[in-house]
């Protein structure tokens, strides 16, 4: 069995592409996941300056050497309902994400890109 290579993601921050719900948005929202073995699991300070935990699973194709597609789905905490769904499609260049998380008026939550860091170890 090959061990498969696990990732340590730096989140960096975010940019909302609207502000629909009136809210002053963090856009810094540091923190880091662990993705191993197709799973993912970690925190960041959310936009609305809460702790989130989160945690999923991911689905990824690798395009060319340097570009993979994929996507994560799960669950995360910090937010007026607790826990809400994710899903959040992201491309990679490298070792730089780019993720975009959905807006849904269910959870009042706005179109939005995330920016991460990936580290191999």
């Amino acid at each position: 069995m090959m061990l498969e290579t696990c990732l340590l993601v730096i989140a960096i921050g975010s940019l909302h592409l609207s502000n629909d719900y009136g809210s002053d948005y963090n856009q810094f929202n540091p923190g880091i996941t662990i993705q191993c073995n197709k799973l993912d699991f970690g925190f960041y300070k959310n936009s609305y300056g809460e702790l989130s935990i989160h945690g999923g699973v991911i689905f990824e194709k690798k395009l060319t050497p340097t570009i993979n597609i994929g996507t994560n789905i799960g669950l995360v905490s910090g937010y007026a309902e607790n826990p809400i769904p994710y899903l959040r499609p992201y491309i990679d260049y490298k070792n730089f994400r780019v993720g975009y998380i959905p807006g849904s008026s269910r959870f009042q939550s706005e179109h939005t890109l995330t920016f991460e860091w990936k580290i191999n170890w």
